[in-house]
């Protein structure tokens, strides 16, 4: 399957999405570059026709050989991975409607390539992505966005007994990610879980559905450090937290700073609140951390272990 679509399309999909008009020329720019050279536009070919097909396993060294080429004709390798991946929109909306999944699901998980290019942009400069590993996912259409927060079905990959309810590492779970798109309102949340719910209820035909999250939101010492009504603490007392612990080297911290952490406080923003709280736990001597966190959802009411 040829997919000719990346160049002539890269504009159309940017501004239907509400990329910034710099972000819109550069990527645009850089399709042409490619698509004007035969061996990247093999590369991109090829690259895309696998994971489309689902054989996204290769994505990463196809990645690899996209930067080498887009060094030497002067694209940032960033820009060069998004562009990859833009280059699929037309292919994968395809998909989304023979499959019969909703426009507006295909929307929102388009988005998180918005959110990353936003990311690239604050923390280095690039109009691109950083993090061009995390897509194939939604492209293999195992990852989709309901609503404000992302999923993915998985194995729970370890023990767990509360009162009633029972999982062993193999049981399945829905696995929950939160994208850089603003706000994490309660409200926003609920609405998710609800279209989550709907969206994996086939494949959990009995009981309410079991959802989990790893991330640096749900590290316990928030309860302390942020106030009650800290969106970050609300969204945490959502789960049951299975464990937790300390992330010495600080590889999220970019992700409330929007820089990249070199152990300078000096040079951290300090321009909110949770900037303010992090910058002075790092004076301190503390380090951030991470958190597991487990709950069960019903369609209507979040249980955290309970009968």
């Amino acid at each position: 399957m040829k997919n000719t679509g990346m160049t002539y399309y890269i504009g159309e999909f940017c501004r239907d999405f509400g990329y910034p008009e710099e972000a819109v020329q550069v990527l645009e720019h850089a399709g042409r570059v490619f698509w004007d050279d035969a061996q990247t536009r093999e590369i991109l070919e090829q690259g895309q026709e696998e994971l489309l097909s689902g054989h996204g396993q290769n994505t990463q060294a196809v990645l690899e050989s996209l930067s080498q080429a887009a060094r030497l004709r002067g694209i940032h390798p960033y820009t060069a991975h998004l562009v990859f991946f833009i280059g699929l929109f037309r292919p994968l909306r395809e998909v989304y409607r023979q499959r019969g999944i909703s426009m507006d699901i295909y929307r929102d998980s388009m988005l998180d390539l918005k959110w990353k290019l936003l990311e690239c942009r604050q923390v280095y400069g690039v109009w691109g992505s950083f993090v061009a590993w995390w897509f194939p996912g939604f492209f293999d259409m195992t990852r989709f966005a309901l609503g404000r927060l992302q999923y993915e079905k998985m194995a729970f990959g370890q023990e767990y007994q509360g009162p009633g309810r029972i999982l062993h590492s193999d049981s399945p779970v829905v696995n929950m990610h939160v994208p850089s798109s603003g706000p994490l309102t309660m409200a926003e949340c609920m609405d998710s879980f609800k279209k989550a719910y709907a969206f994996y209820r086939k494949d959990f035909p009995e009981g309410p559905i079991p959802f989990t999250c790893c991330s640096w939101l749900l590290f316990p010492e928030h309860e302390r450090m942020l106030p009650r009504t800290s969106h970050i603490r609300q969204f945490q007392s959502l789960f049951e937290i299975l464990e937790w612990g300390y992330d010495p080297e600080g590889g999220d911290l970019w992700r409330i700073f929007g820089c990249v952490w070199d152990g300078d406080i000096g040079k951290l923003p300090k321009d909110t609140s949770l900037r303010q709280v992090y910058a002075a736990r790092l004076a301190a001597g503390e380090k951030p951390g991470w958190g597991r966190g487990l709950f069960f959802f019903d369609g209507e009411r979040l249980l955290k272990g309970e009968g």
